[in-house]
């Protein structure tokens, strides 16, 4: 119990706390960046003002949402964050950190972060295709960069459909279609994809490096890969025995001419066969 009694500084929320681009609102939009600086006593130039001190704090906060361009997305103006440039996230915190406002090396947090998908119609969906393949991505470029300590997934189920967009900063609902499943329960294909993430970059006609995750892994364990060629309606073995690391994660470079789609097949230790979603190679 140690340390859960134990104090610790908090986590300082991101401008998500004031400002909801994802769902679309723009009434109280302040840009993550521009949003830091204020919390902090910065100026524009991170120069902390004189009648501010160091906030004990050991993270920061993040929505890092998209736009359905894809997870490598990033917005002209250098103060948005979205899961494709949090470089400029990690930057800013260590100008922080620079101007004694906060301690060097602060982690991100990734509180709350997913696709929206149709039937949500406006701008910000995509198919629940793409859905399944855009979150792996965005889990890898999240596990590929250092400072992010965790990456979580929004929402379970989807929300009813809501107002327009905008329509909760004058007291309405807007409705959130990020979910695993839909509002009536049935599974998207990211219900599978969650389970068992894979990304899938190509690098020439027929070559590919995959990475993935076994989510329920307690440690090293093995796993099936297997590829839909084109003209083909049957998935085939491409590579029988993968292991992954403690951690469930795993990586794999492949020649297969003619794919168009790749799947991860995993036995749990108790005998359940698990298969993630379809993906497509994905080009940035």
């Amino acid at each position: 119990m140690g340390d859960l009694e134990r104090a610790e500084p908090p986590v300082l929320p991101d401008a998500a706390v004031e400002r909801e681009r994802d769902a679309g609102l723009a009434a109280h939009d302040v840009a993550p960046i521009t949003f830091l600086q204020g919390t902090l006593c910065l100026s524009s130039h991170y120069k902390m003002a004189s009648t501010c001190s160091e906030l004990p704090a050991y993270g920061w906060a993040h929505h890092a949402y998209s736009i359905p361009a894809g997870p490598y997305f990033q917005w002209s103006d250098a103060n948005e964050v979205t899961i494709g440039s949090l470089s400029r996230l990690t930057g800013a915190l260590d100008l922080a950190a620079r101007a004694h406002a906060i301690k060097a090396g602060m982690d991100i947090y990734l509180t709350e972060f997913g696709w929206q998908t149709r039937p949500n119609a406006d701008h910000l969906a995509v198919s629940t295709a793409n859905q399944a393949v855009f979150d792996a991505v965005s889990e890898h470029i999240a596990y590929d960069n250092p400072r992010v300590a965790a990456f979580s997934q929004y929402l379970l189920r989807d929300d009813p459909v809501g107002g327009p967009s905008g329509a909760s900063v004058n007291g309405g609902v807007v409705g959130f279609q990020t979910g695993l499943e839909f509002v009536n329960g049935a599974p998207k294909p990211l219900y599978y994809g969650f389970r068992l993430p894979l990304t899938v970059e190509q690098h020439s006609a027929g070559r590919f490096s995959l990475w993935g995750l076994v989510r329920p892994a307690t440690g090293v364990t093995h796993l099936q890969v297997l590829v839909l060629d084109r003209g083909s309606r049957e998935y085939a073995n491409l590579a029988r025995s993968v292991r992954t690391d403690a951690q469930g994660y795993w990586t794999l470079s492949a020649t297969a001419p003619g794919a168009v789609s790749f799947e991860v097949r995993w036995r749990s230790p108790s005998g359940t066969l698990y298969t993630g979603a379809p993906i497509t190679p994905y080009f940035r």
